[in-house]
């Protein structure tokens, strides 16, 4: 739970969203749902939801718009798995999760 709650503690900061410092279970629901939404927003404004997009002009790829360069480092990083960027296209899953 440490990650996704430093993810969350993050993109408040970066967003200027003030969370509750308790760590009630409720709490804890609260900052997933809000986590849960501002990934939902991320990935209708970058690619409309779509895992496969790829951007004609930048590369930029998948449902969050990672760009090429990005992918191997990345997925190293968070993954613990380097990936190159054809298999990050076609896993929707390590897609979310870097």
């Amino acid at each position: 739970m440490n990650d996704e709650k430093d993810n969350l503690d993050a993109l408040s900061k970066r967003f200027g969203i003030k969370l509750p410092k308790d760590e009630t279970p409720t709490t804890l629901s609260k900052k997933q749902d809000l986590l849960n939404k501002m990934m939902g927003s991320v990935s209708t404004q970058e690619s409309n939801g779509k895992t496969s997009v790829v951007n004609p002009d930048s590369g930029a790829m998948g449902e969050f718009q990672v760009m090429p360069f990005n992918v191997r480092p990345w997925t190293k990083k968070y993954l613990n798995k380097e990936m190159s960027p054809e298999e990050f296209k076609a896993n929707p899953e390590a897609q979310r999760r870097v």
